[in-house]
């Protein structure tokens, strides 16, 4: 290689270690965090809720550069397409995610401070109500009924495409959407809670428990690949609980059945976006479209692409958007902001007007707020109060229901992350508050079984420590 070569990849080495730079740092902070609370406990619980949301924060921030390095600092027009339209500069993908970095440290950092020395040793557990397995089947049952009910009530035709899955309900009253809305989450948070109890006595409903997820992979193959969410909550479910309940996965096992869940839904995405019949089509899994890549394109419109100028003309109470969700908006005198119809309705109002919607995230909320600042106190907030919720877990009372809202929150805090900061506040008042009550009420209501064996009144006995 002649000077003259060498000075001409100059120029490329310093873009590519730009880019690199953050990505680095937000693997030191990793390593950093996972070696302290290796030192405080002698182990790292990789289904922690401190530990589980920040490998996801790590995943949101690392992805997007990776794919943008494999692409040789290039978006393909089969990623994002906000990104493939833009071809954002290696200094503009750097500045993004050292916002993603500043949350990460604030966080890890908040919650190291607000966990102290809180290792999950054993969980002992009273045995479920034997009725509740019917009590839960029952209203799975109903929100599917309900589902069924509306598509033939309003002649809802199976949706052509990924996008028409969000759109088919679009056009429903404005109560109806509210309640698909809180039925669709009350079906996640179903299935978490029914994992829990199958897994509880994996050995007696295992062959349920694989009948589920071949179901659920058997409906994408038959109905096409939509929206995943409901895949991941249910494999998420079943490693978790799995986890907790039956055989205890090593932090080198939890990384590896990571990769493998990661690689499947990436996978997915891309079959979802029918690449298969372009002969551009890249073998490189990382060029294509994917969760994390939507999540980043929107931090780059709101920086770079549409300009911050009109986001300054957002009301100050998009603060408080979180919990002014608990109430109804017909009980409001003022419309409710929802920072995710704002973004698509102000940057892309015709797909808004079609009823579509595109992902948010809390980087975006920081840079249409204070900025560096807002990135920092969100990260920090998130932090202490995953740290109190997993103190509670471990040192308070235990009891089933409490270990499913710890189950449920390890799961949805990419929710916090992805869509906006208090996002659990709503959902856990909508959506997992409310079956617990109603589980409560029917079980109130169900009569008793005079010898079951998963009677708590009857029984002392506790369950296995999830050793």
């Amino acid at each position: 290689m002649t000077l003259t070569d060498a000075a001409a990849l100059r120029p490329q080495t310093i873009q590519v270690l730009i880019v690199v730079a953050p990505i680095l740092a937000l693997t030191g902070a990793a390593v950093i965090f996972l070696r302290i609370l290796k030192k405080r406990d002698g182990e790292v619980e990789p289904f922690e809720l401190g530990v589980f949301y920040a490998a996801v924060v790590f995943l949101y921030g690392v992805f997007p550069l990776l794919s943008y390095l494999s692409g040789g600092l290039h978006f393909s027009r089969f990623a994002a397409s906000r990104l493939f339209l833009s071809q954002p500069l290696p200094s503009e993908m750097a500045r993004i995610d050292w916002y993603y970095f500043v949350y990460f440290s604030f966080f890890v950092a908040a919650y190291l401070l607000a966990r102290g020395k809180c290792r999950i040793k054993k969980i002992l557990l009273p045995r479920p109500d034997g009725r509740l397995l019917v009590v839960l089947i029952i209203l799975l049952l109903s929100v599917k009924a309900f589902f069924v009910f509306l598509r033939l009530y309003y002649d809802i035709r199976n949706p052509e495409s990924y996008i028409e899955s969000y759109l088919q309900y679009s056009t429903l009253p404005l109560i109806v959407q509210q309640l698909v809305n809180h039925f669709i989450q009350i079906d996640l948070t179903l299935q978490v809670v029914l994992m829990a109890y199958l897994t509880f006595n994996f050995r007696k409903y295992k062959y349920a428990i694989f009948a589920c997820v071949a179901l659920e992979f058997l409906m994408m193959f038959f109905y096409g690949i939509g929206a995943r969410t409901g895949l991941f909550v249910l494999i998420a479910s079943l490693v978790i609980t799995h986890h907790f309940a039956v055989r205890r996965l090593t932090i080198r096992s939890a990384v590896i059945v990571g990769a493998l869940v990661l690689l499947l839904f990436v996978s997915f995405g891309a079959l979802r976006d029918d690449t298969r019949g372009y002969a551009d089509s890249p073998r490189d899994p990382l060029a294509y479209n994917n969760e994390f890549e939507s999540v980043f394109s929107t931090s780059y419109d709101l920086l770079y692409g549409k300009g911050i100028s009109a986001s300054r003309a957002i009301p100050r109470s998009f603060y408080v958007s979180d919990f002014l969700n608990l109430v109804p908006q017909q009980l409001l005198p003022f419309q409710k902001i929802d920072l995710t119809r704002w973004y698509v309705e102000t940057y892309y109002p015709t797909y808004a007007m079609s009823g579509g919607g595109l992902a948010f995230g809390v980087v975006p909320e920081a840079i249409v707020g204070l900025g560096w600042f807002d990135v920092g106190w969100r990260g920090a907030i998130i932090g202490v109060l995953f740290a109190l919720i997993h103190r509670n877990f471990v040192n308070g009372k235990k009891s089933f229901w409490k270990y499913c809202f710890y189950l449920w929150t390890v799961i949805f805090a990419y929710q916090c992350f992805r869509n906006t900061t208090f996002r659990l506040v709503p959902q856990f008042f909508y959506e997992f508050l409310t079956v617990v009550i109603v589980s409560k009420i029917m079980l109130k209501i169900l009569p008793r079984r005079k010898k079951s064996r998963y009677r708590l009144e009857s029984s002392p006995v506790l369950a296995e420590s999830f050793d």
